[in-house]
């Protein structure tokens, strides 16, 4: 059921059920070409095949193995794909789903989940658990009764630590990215010569990637926020005509630009609109 919804979905886009869009006759399409070269590049090309190994596949396998239980969730895994048929078949089904990365031209195939092979979580868990048993069975033979007991509060007490340490690992880490998006729209939200105004920038990622220290933490936030017509400040892209056009439709907002430059990035006061205020800010 699921690939006859997804071939009527294919022929309702491109006219043909095995083609999916993105391969699809379309600017995209075209745009992507010089990188994208069709779903079997990477066996006609051995610089293809390369990139695709390193940058797809092992990319998402670490992602995969990082996301499961780190070395030990992926060892017990390991363990557990020669314990029976089934296990085996769930191992070759999620080493067969990792080998897919070759036939795509980007490594974000996490868009079919939450995260990076998210779907392939619950068959990892089957043979993590298959594992854990091999290895207890095999430990308890050779080690004695009580070695199990001992493994087992020594695995909880490990698995606690390292999950307190993670999750302080991240939440300053998370920390330090929220430090960018407060830097840069504080600047904004709190000098109020900003009040009911337009701000015309370039993409965010360049205005907060032009302060060195951000640029070393780093963001998955890469978009301004959307602009509503409430906004107190509304953020635009720098575009041809962006200002004319924009004037047009807020013509009682001040208009700014902002500019990257010196080591940082500037706000000029393009005197359209509003209240006259200071030329140029330097905004760090």
């Amino acid at each position: 059921v699921p690939l006859a919804v997804f071939g009527a979905y294919n022929a309702s886009i491109t006219g043909a059920a095995w083609v999916p869009p993105r391969f699809g006759k379309n600017e995209l399409s075209g745009a992507l070409q010089g990188h994208s070269r069709g779903i079997f590049a990477a066996f006609t090309s051995t610089n293809i095949l390369w990139n695709r190994f390193g940058h797809n596949f092992i990319y998402n396998v670490i992602m995969l193995a990082v996301w499961f239980g780190g070395p030990l969730g992926v060892s017990l895994a390991a363990f557990g794909v020669r314990v029976s048929r089934v296990t085996l078949c769930l191992g070759i089904g999620v080493a067969l789903s990792l080998l897919v990365t070759f036939a795509h031209d980007d490594p974000g195939l996490h868009v079919v989940g939450p995260i990076h092979y998210s779907e392939a979580s619950a068959f990892l868990v089957l043979l993590a658990v298959a594992g854990a048993r091999r290895v207890y069975r095999w430990a308890k033979g050779s080690l004695g009764e009580d070695w199990g007991r001992r493994a087992l509060l020594g695995g909880l007490v490990g698995t606690a630590i390292a999950a307190m340490l993670l999750v302080v690992h991240h939440g300053a880490a998370l920390r330090r990215q929220a430090e960018i998006h407060e830097s840069v729209y504080s600047f904004f939200e709190t000098d109020p010569r900003f009040e009911h105004s337009v701000v015309i920038a370039p993409p965010y990622m360049t205005v907060w990637r032009a302060q060195p220290r951000f640029a070393w933490t780093g963001s998955f936030v890469f978009e301004w926020q959307r602009p509503f017509p409430g906004n107190r400040v509304i953020f635009a892209y720098d575009r041809p005509k962006a200002v004319e056009l924009l004037a047009r439709d807020f013509p009682d907002r001040r208009f700014y630009l902002v500019e990257r430059g010196g080591g940082g990035w500037s706000v000029t006061d393009i005197g359209i609109g509003g209240s006259k205020a200071p030329a140029e800010t330097p905004a760090n």
